[in-house]
């Protein structure tokens, strides 16, 4: 059976980042990258390889943004859930903020249609390495873009329909 295991990555306490870590499931989330120096959204990238690198290949690593995430459903039964998308990573769409075509020029797409959220993903371990390592060996000055760009080349799928995860975008 497979373990699942949550991870962020924050260097600080901000936004929903108490919310998430004492979370109303008591899941444990794994937090890297706390009381560091904050260099980039490649520092992410990079704690996250060495994270999945002592997990099992076959365990799931659900990766949650640490400011603006909130978990609203149990848990219970995520691994079904994920297990029925038949891909080995599933990515959040990215929430339109701007009008389209400037967020496919921002981002780019990872399939042409949807542009993946480098805040809320999850898959299994050994591929969530292999996605970290490609994106951190691409090295381009946007970790979401690289994302976008990798993803082309690995077996992923969208949750388009919000079965997991679902963004919003909040005005202010």
């Amino acid at each position: 059976m497979e373990k699942l295991y949550f991870v962020t990555y924050a260097t600080h306490e901000s936004g929903l980042f108490k919310n998430l870590i004492n979370n109303k499931y008591n899941i444990k989330i794994d937090v890297l990258g706390f009381n560091t120096k904050w260099n980039g959204f490649y520092d992410k990238i990079r704690a996250l390889s060495k994270y999945c690198k002592n997990k099992p290949n076959n365990s799931i690593i659900v990766f949650l943004d640490g400011f603006d995430t909130k978990i609203n459903k149990n848990p219970i039964g995520l691994i079904n859930d994920f297990k029925k998308f038949n891909t080995n990573i599933l990515v959040s769409s990215h929430p339109k903020t701007l009008p389209e075509y400037m967020l496919f020029k921002v981002f780019t797409s990872c399939d042409g249609e949807n542009i993946a959220n480098s805040g809320l993903f999850m898959g299994y371990s050994k591929d969530i390495c292999i996605m970290s390592y490609k994106i951190l060996k691409l090295n381009l000055s946007d970790d979401q873009r690289a994302m976008n760009i990798v993803l082309r080349d690995m077996k992923f799928k969208v949750d388009t329909n919000n079965v997991i995860f679902k963004n919003y975008f909040l005005k202010n």
